[in-house]
Order: C-alpha cells, then structure tokens, then sequence
C-alpha cells in the first residue's frame, strides 16, 4: 500500500509503515508537549490499494505459450484456486513438516521428488541425532516397508557425490511386503551445457487413486534440499549439533525458504515431475556417467495421477497459485514438455514487477544496479534492470526498462 501522507523530513521512498510510525511519534511528542505534529492516528489516511486480483499478477494462457516459444503447455493449469499454503522460512521448520508427511505415507500412496542434491542426513537431529528414526533412509524405507512407492528423480550433479550414496542406499530397499511397492532414485543430466543444472527441488505425496470430490495430493516446492548444511534453526546457534548430526559440509549455516500446497496446485508439481520422468529420451546414457557411476537401472515409465477432484479449484484454503518454470530452448530432448523451452519464471518476475504499485525491496545491496538477462527461445535478448540507487525504493513501471537486441 502507498501512504500519501506528507512527511517532509523523509522522502517518499520509505514504506507507508515507516512513514506512519515517524508521524506517531510526531503527534505522540507533541502531545508531551515538546513539539506540534499531527495528532492523527493514520486511520483517516486514504490508502491507495495496490493490484490485488491473481489474475492481475498471473501469466495469461497465452503469456506463458509465448514463454515456451508458442508450444502450449499440457498437464500444468494456468494457474489454480482455494490451496492451502503453508511457508517456511526456518529449515527445520521444513523438515518437521516433510518428517510428519512422510513418516504417515503407506499403502495406495506414492512419494515422487525432483531434487538438485541428496545426503544421507537426520531429518529431526535435534530429537534424533543420530538418524535412527528420522534419518533419509530409514524415512524412506518405513515408506515402502509401509506399501508407499518413492520415485526420486535427482540432477547428476558432478560437483557433488553423496547423491551417489543416496542412490544407491535407495535402490538397494526391498520391495514392500505389503503390495510389492519398490522405492527408485534416477540421475537426469538432459540439460543443454555441462555447467547446466536440474535446480528444481519439489516433493510430492499423492494418492495411487482417489475417488474423493476435493481430495488433492500435498506438495513442497522451494529453496531446501533434503542434504547436508541445510539443517538449520532462526538462532543458527546450533553448530554443535550440526557438526554431530554430520550435516555440516560446507556452510555454517543456512537460510532459505520452502511452502507446503496442498491443494490442486500440487497437481501440477506432480505432473512437472511426471513429465521429466517419462519423457522416451532417457537420461544418462554417456560413457562419463558409467565412469561417474551416474548410470541408471532399468526403470519404468510412472502412472499419471488418478484423482476426480478439479484440477484448478478447491475449497482446502485461500490461496491460488501459478507454477512457472525454465527450461533451455538450447536443448532438443524436452520434446514432450517443453520442445522450445520455457521461461515462464523470468517472465512471472518481470509482470510482478511491472505491476509493483508499493514498496519493491531489491534483493542486491544499495547503490548497485541489478540486472535480469535472459536469452529468448527466439533468439532476441531480453535485458531488464531496477535501479538500486538507494536502499529502499518505489518501483513502477517507469524504472522498469527493457529492450530487445539481435
């Protein structure tokens, strides 16, 4: 929201809540008898309501064809109402939640997860240091002794080897004795350059088959992976138990971000996942990944979702929500899913910004100018920048400023 209020000590760049406070404390000087101010509490203050349809901020049907280089894109809504959402902005707040969903998964269910990395790690290392309960393959092999079935599709990251281990700890569980459920962990390196990465990191739990009229799958989409260093608390004071848990690798600590959907939303996770899994070109299929043991096992293509409940509405909660991605149109092996590419996410950022009618934060420090550049399936060039020049600034859409070059 944009505060009108005049305040001449400050300039308009500041955000309305900052601005009311400087009057507070104003009117509440001057009724000490120290200085004159207002003696309005704001609540007369006409506020100017930003943008807030979903619709306003969403990618048409139509915006994200032209993201994909005009190949509609199939399995996927445009966008979806009424999830529930949950965030996380603690990690171990994200892992308690992920612990609790799939420590329940069982039989006529199936876990199926895109990752960027995997370590054999305690989930819960403040309760179970250890791992014994809550440890990455004790977590999965209760899910398959259970009757779940787990599809792990993982980036073949070459800077990285204890996705190696994980694999092959993965692939080595038995099958369920309940249903036969078997748990598998693939590599996928179809990317376009060696420097290129998988960085999507989802988790999706959903039903084998549901008759249920609003029954939908839950799904975690975010910035944590299920590896070392990302166990971390607010106080990031706990070290001692990082270091015991064998979660430190790298990093000290960590701070990033993760939501919960439940909701039709996660469909489409669902089937973001499905779609790279089943695609008929099959990954790692070099003679390096034989050398780097990133070679797969046989495996079979997975089931679509079997839900009859919408794919776009519900009444689980509040929230909609709009699944964007990227994929390189450089690559020629994304036939089913994305033959030109993707970059429905860069073009998401540059509509909300463009829409941004209240305080806009940029994530780079002041002073400095932060540029977005993306090479278009067309082969145009797309360069957009925000100025930074102070540390708190309004962004609309003059600052915004784009061009495209041969």
């Amino acid at each position: 929201m944009l505060c009108p209020r005049s305040v001449t000590t400050f300039s308009n760049v500041l955000p309305c809540a900052v601005i009311l406070f400087v009057a507070f404390v104003s009117s509440t000087t001057a009724r000490q008898g120290v200085d004159k101010g207002d003696p309005s509490d704001g609540s007369d203050v006409a506020i100017d309501q930003p943008l807030t349809e979903a619709t306003d901020w969403f990618l048409t049907e139509q915006e994200i064809t032209d993201s994909r280089g005009g190949a509609p894109r199939d399995g996927l809504s445009v966008y979806t109402e009424g999830n529930a959402i949950t965030s996380f902005t603690v990690p171990n707040e994200f892992f308690n939640s992920v612990y609790d969903d799939l420590s329940v998964v069982g039989d006529g269910q199936r876990v199926l997860i895109t990752a960027y990395e995997s370590a054999l790690i305690p989930f819960k290392p403040d309760v179970d240091v250890s791992g014994a309960t809550t440890g990455y393959q004790n977590v999965f092999a209760g899910i398959v002794e259970r009757g779940g079935q787990v599809n792990i599709l993982s980036w073949a990251n070459l800077l990285e080897r204890s996705s190696v281990e994980v694999r092959n700890v993965i692939n080595s569980l038995p099958p369920s004795p309940v249903n036969d459920a078997r748990a598998l962990f693939i590599f996928d390196d179809r990317l376009s350059t060696i420097s290129s990465s998988h960085h999507q990191k989802t988790i999706v739990i959903a039903a084998t088959s549901s008759s249920g009229h609003d029954d939908h799958p839950v799904a975690y989409v975010g910035g944590i992976d299920l590896t070392n260093d990302r166990w971390d608390n607010i106080y990031h004071n706990s070290s001692t138990l990082r270091d015991a848990g064998g979660i430190t690798k790298d990093f000290k600590g960590w701070i990033d971000g993760h939501i919960r959907i439940h909701g039709p939303a996660a469909k489409d996770v669902a089937n973001n996942h499905l779609s790279r899994w089943n695609s008929d070109y099959m990954p790692t299929r070099g003679l390096e990944d034989d050398m780097l043991s990133f070679n797969n096992p046989p495996y079979y293509k997975l089931d679509p979702l079997d839900y009859a409940s919408s794919t776009n509405k519900s009444t689980l909660g509040k929230q909609s929500v709009q699944i964007v991605r990227t994929f390189s149109c450089k690559y020629e092996h994304y036939t089913e899913f994305a033959p030109h590419g993707e970059t429905s996410l860069l073009q998401a950022r540059i509509k909300a910004i463009q829409n941004a009618r209240g305080a806009a934060f940029p994530k780079k420090a002041a002073k400095q100018k932060v540029f977005v550049t993306c090479t278009k399936c067309n082969g145009g060039k797309q360069i957009m920048y925000l100025r930074s020049d102070i540390e708190m600034e309004f962004v609309s859409k003059d600052v915004i400023e784009s061009s495209n070059e041969s």
